[in-house]
């Protein structure tokens, strides 16, 4: 009788071995989700990347090319600001911040960016105007028409810009090459003709908060800028560069 209960014992544990080993196997863990993408937390990161564009050591005609360790420089003010777009952004745009980022990167190993590429330009306006759509920023548009900065408002809330600039039927001899939007420095002694007729250095009277550059492929620029309470001069050189034709200006305030 013991000797049939082994048997029968042996044979139970051999299906049930069986049984195991013929189990399908158990299912990978799921990948853990991607992190939720935050629209306010993008618009924080476009307004810091273009506040770096401001800084950009390649960005004055007239001056010599960056060296390698001045684009190094700046590149590293770049990359958070570059990532925390590619993290928040729509999926959507993901092609437009990888040209970008692309040109980060190449920054950080000491190559200047070519601020006339289109793709990067396109790719730039792109995220700005998805900015002015999505973002709830305040908003100025202006235009050159040759003889005089139209769409300056004399007052704007504090907080996030969106601004644009293009030209309205001016000649190229009177075409803006960059509008420049400045905080007047505390104590700053200066007036709109004087900055008009170049008397005035405005880079010495003011500090510049944001640029928005038109091109050929890209007519009517964007940027965004954050405003403090204070005076701004809003400038655009006109005619080609490095040797302008002139400059035109206008002012407001922020309280």
């Amino acid at each position: 009788m013991a000797h049939h209960s082994w048997v029968g014992l042996g044979a139970t544990l051999g299906l049930a071995a069986l049984a195991a080993c013929s189990a399908p196997p158990a299912a990978p863990p799921a990948p853990p989700a991607p992190p939720a993408r935050s629209t306010p937390a993008a618009c924080t990161a476009l307004l810091a990347f273009d506040g770096t564009t401001v800084t950009y050591p390649g960005g004055d005609p007239s001056a010599p090319a960056p060296s390698a360790d001045q684009v190094k420089r700046w590149a590293a003010t770049a990359v958070a600001p570059i990532g925390g777009l590619a993290a928040n952004i729509p999926a959507d745009y993901a092609d437009e911040v990888a040209t970008l980022r692309t040109a980060v990167t190449g920054a950080q190993n000491g190559t200047p960016i070519n601020t006339n590429d289109p793709t990067i330009v396109g790719a730039s306006t792109t995220l700005d105007k998805w900015g002015r759509d999505n973002c709830g920023f305040a908003t100025m548009d202006v235009t050159n028409d040759g003889t005089d900065l139209a769409g300056v408002p004399a007052t704007l809330p504090k907080g996030p810009l969106s601004f644009s600039f293009a030209d309205s039927g001016a000649p190229a001899e009177k075409a803006g090459y960059v509008l420049v939007v400045a905080k007047v420095k505390d104590g700053a002694k200066y007036t709109l003709d004087g900055i008009r007729d170049g008397s005035v250095d405005f880079t010495s009277v003011a500090d510049v908060v944001g640029i928005a550059q038109p091109t050929k492929e890209e007519p009517e620029a964007f940027s965004t800028a954050t405003l403090t309470p204070g005076k701004y001069l809003v400038v655009t050189p006109i005619g080609p560069p490095p040797q302008f034709t002139g400059i035109l200006a206008g002012e407001f305030a922020v309280s």
